[in-house]
Formats: structure tokens, C-alpha cells, sequence
């Protein structure tokens, strides 16, 4: 009975590890992911990109501003790392904290899709869609954009508007 429960406990133990060591792998791939992003977006202060949480200056610097709908936010590289923050500080609040929650969720996926249109304008609905699913897979996207330049706003507009239109079109 004694092995069996030190069994257990070894178990756990190296389960625990290997769970610790694949999230600092993929911590490292996002880290990096991002320093080269801003890098190549002439992003200033981009080793912040190793920092947990502030890394998402990197993030808002590279994007410029989030649009939802029709709202423009601006400064995402203030609000991207400092939501999660008033997330933690007011998620208590028995309605508060769900409604907050949801406003970090659409704000990250806004993000996601504001950052991928710079990269990948032709796939990033698909992108933005398995980052929200599947949010372990981000590490590996930014990882794979960190070499790119984005796309200027002007490049990016030109390009949405000369793709051909869906409906109507055979």
C-alpha cells in the first residue's frame, strides 16, 4: 500500500514537471515570437517581450489600436497588459467579475485578429478562431510570424479592398 502511494506521488511530481517544462517552452516561443515581431515593427523597449504580462506592450505596440465594431481603442500596448490586472483586482465582485472576464475575452480576441491582419490578411479569421479554441497554439503563431514585417495600415486597407468580393462574383 505504501508503494502504491509513493508511486502516486512520483507520479504527480513528474507530471507537475513536465507541465512546468512545457509551459516555460511555450512561454519561450511567445517570447520570442513577439521580441521579433517588434523588432521588425521598429518597436522600441521590445525585450520587455520576456517580461510575463507587460509582454503584451509588445503586442500593443505592434497593433496600434483595437477596433471593435466601430470603437477605436486606442493604446492597446497600456491596455493589453494592464486588463488583466483589473481583472485580478475586481473579479470578486459576484456580476462584476463574469462581465469582466468577457470584456478580456473580446478584447484579447480583438487583439488577436487586429495582430494577425497585419500578418496573415488572407488566413486571419481562420488564426484568430484557433487562438481563441486552442490558445496553446499562439506560442507556435507568433514563434512563425517573428521574422515578418507587418503590413502597414496602407498595404493592409489596399489589400482588403482589391480581394474579390465573395458575393456575387463567379
Amino acid at each position: 500500500m505504501d508503494s502504491l502511494l509513493a508511486l502516486r506521488g512520483f507520479t504527480l511530481i513528474y507530471l507537475n514537471l513536465v507541465f512546468i517544462l512545457v509551459g516555460i517552452v511555450l512561454y519561450l516561443l511567445q517570447a520570442v515570437g513577439l521580441y521579433g515581431m517588434g523588432k521588425n515593427a521598429d518597436v522600441k523597449h521590445n525585450w520587455v517581450a520576456f517580461i510575463p504580462i507587460v509582454n503584451a506592450y509588445v503586442w500593443g505596440k505592434i497593433i496600434k489600436e483595437i477596433k471593435i465594431s466601430k470603437y477605436v481603442l486606442p493604446y492597446p500596448e497600456i491596455v493589453l497588459p494592464v486588463a488583466p490586472f483589473i481583472y485580478g483586482l475586481l473579479f470578486d465582485f459576484s456580476m462584476l467579475g463574469p462581465l469582466l472576464l468577457l470584456c478580456l475575452f473580446v478584447l484579447y480576441a480583438a487583439g488577436f485578429y487586429r495582430l494577425y491582419s497585419l500578418y496573415r490578411p488572407d488566413s486571419v479569421a481562420i488564426y484568430t478562431i484557433i487562438s481563441i479554441v486552442f490558445p496553446f497554439v499562439v506560442p507556435f503563431f507568433f514563434f512563425n510570424l517573428r521574422k515578418e514585417s507587418p503590413l502597414s495600415t496602407q498595404e493592409n486597407k489596399r489589400d482588403r479592398d482589391s480581394a474579390p468580393e465573395s458575393k456575387g462574383e463567379k
